[in-house]
């Protein structure tokens, strides 16, 4: 039977995945992210059977256009490709989605590959607003409320002003 390991890993080791699986055509240096090194971001790794196969980062940071000091960006989601669909993104995310709300987010987001909106609309998270394109192919912002009172409560405060 394989051994399935998820844990922290660093930013470096993350960036490996991220070149192979998601940037395999550009610079190295496109891998780093701007808060990479921040001290409350994560980076995670899956291992099967020592090998790390899948990838996932998640730092603070509001999506644009919303102040939100409890919002935090899930990015560089990469799962190689001859484990994919076997539940280790899922695995990661959920290892993500603790960690985040412990520390008191309310809302994470990302903006996914159009080819994984499954993947996120399978995890709780919705499309916010129209495709887009980056620099990596086609793209939706997607949202996860992680309270659904206060997103609620937000929506109430929202509709009253």
């Amino acid at each position: 039977m394989a051994e399935i390991t998820i844990k922290p890993i660093s930013a470096e080791t993350a960036r490996q995945i991220r070149k192979t699986v998601l940037r395999p055509d550009q610079p190295y240096e496109t891998t780093k992210y701007p808060l990479d090194d921040d001290p409350d971001t994560l980076h995670v790794g899956t291992y099967l059977d020592g090998e790390l196969v899948g990838v996932m980062t998640v730092n603070r940071e509001a999506p644009p256009g919303l102040q939100n000091p409890s919002a935090w960006r899930m990015r560089g989601v990469a799962v190689a490709e001859k484990v994919r669909g076997s539940g280790y993104g899922r695995r990661m995310a959920q290892f993500c989605l603790d960690y985040v709300s412990q520390r008191g987010g309310e809302l994470i987001w990302a903006n996914g590959r159009t080819t994984a909106l499954s993947f996120y609309q399978a995890l709780g998270f919705q499309a916010r607003g129209e495709e887009f394109t980056t620099d990596t192919g086609p793209h939706y912002q997607v949202l996860r409320w992680l309270k659904p009172l206060d997103r609620n409560l937000l929506e109430i405060t929202s509709e009253v002003e």
